[in-house]
C-alpha cells in the first residue's frame, strides 16, 4: 500500500521517484516491456533533491530542467519513505527514455491511477512556477491567490483564481497571455478575454486541459 503525504513529512527518506515532462510529453524509461518513471534509491552521500537530479541526468541525459517535489509517499509493506519529483526538461536528448503525449497502455503501474497522480503533480508544479513567476514581474504590484487548495482529489487544485494588482489594467490584460505563452511554453494552451471585466481564464496544461487559472486584472 502506497500512502501519500505532504513535503517534508518525513526526515528521513529512502528513495526519490521523478515524473520527467518535456515540451508536453512524459519521458518514461522502459521495463522490462513496460514503460515506468525514473526511480533511485538514495544514496549515503544523497539527500533527496541531488538523488533527484541524478536521475534525471543519468535517466534522461540532461542538466537543463527544473525540479520541484511534489509530494512524500511511504510504501507501508516494504516501510520505504520516499519523494515524488516533477522535472520540467528545458532540453531533449537521445537516452534510454521514450516521449508520450499521452501515457501508454503497457505501464508498469496502473494506468488510470498514473493518469490522476501525472496531473495532480503537473498542476503543482505549474501552480508553483506560476507564482515564482509572478514574483518576478515588474508590472505586478501585489497579488492575491484565492481558492486554491492542494489537498485531497484533482478536481480541489485544478481551478483557483488571481487577483493582479497593475498600474496599466488596460494594457496588461493583453499583454499577460503573451507573457505567460514565453514563459510557459507548451503549458499554455488556451485563454479568453472579457474586455469589460479585465479577466482572463487560461488553461496551462494539454495533459490536464482541466487546470485553469482565471486572472482579474486590478487598477
Amino acid at each position: 500500500m502506497i500512502k501519500e503525504f505532504p513535503i517534508n513529512t518525513f526526515k528521513n527518506l529512502d528513495m526519490v521517484l521523478v515524473l520527467p515532462r518535456f515540451n508536453g510529453k512524459w519521458a518514461l524509461c522502459s521495463d522490462n516491456g513496460t514503460w515506468k518513471c525514473p526511480e533511485s534509491f538514495i544514496k549515503d552521500e544523497e539527500d533527496a533533491y541531488e538523488a533527484a537530479c541524478r536521475l534525471v541526468s543519468d535517466e534522461c541525459g540532461v542538466d537543463d530542467f527544473i525540479l520541484i517535489p511534489v509530494w512524500d509517499f511511504e510504501l507501508y509493506e516494504e516501510n520505504i519513505k520516499g519523494r515524488v519529483y516533477y522535472a520540467k526538461l528545458n532540453t531533449c536528448a537521445d537516452s534510454s527514455y521514450a516521449l508520450f503525449r499521452n501515457l501508454p497502455e503497457n505501464l508498469s503501474v496502473n494506468r488510470e491511477l498514473a493518469i490522476e497522480k501525472f496531473a495532480k503533480a503537473e498542476v503543482i508544479t505549474v501552480t508553483q512556477i506560476l507564482i515564482d513567476y509572478l514574483d518576478t514581474l515588474d508590472e505586478v504590484r501585489t497579488y492575491d491567490i484565492r481558492n486554491r487548495r492542494e489537498e485531497g482529489s484533482l478536481k480541489d487544485i485544478s481551478f483557483f483564481e488571481i487577483d493582479l494588482y497593475v498600474n496599466d489594467a488596460k494594457n496588461f490584460v493583453f499583454i499577460l497571455p503573451q507573457m505567460l505563452q514565453e514563459r510557459f511554453d507548451s503549458e499554455l494552451c488556451a485563454y479568453r478575454i472579457f474586455n469589460d471585466r479585465y479577466v482572463l481564464n487560461i488553461s496551462f496544461s494539454k495533459f490536464n486541459p482541466l487546470f485553469v487559472v482565471r486572472f482579474s486584472i486590478m487598477r
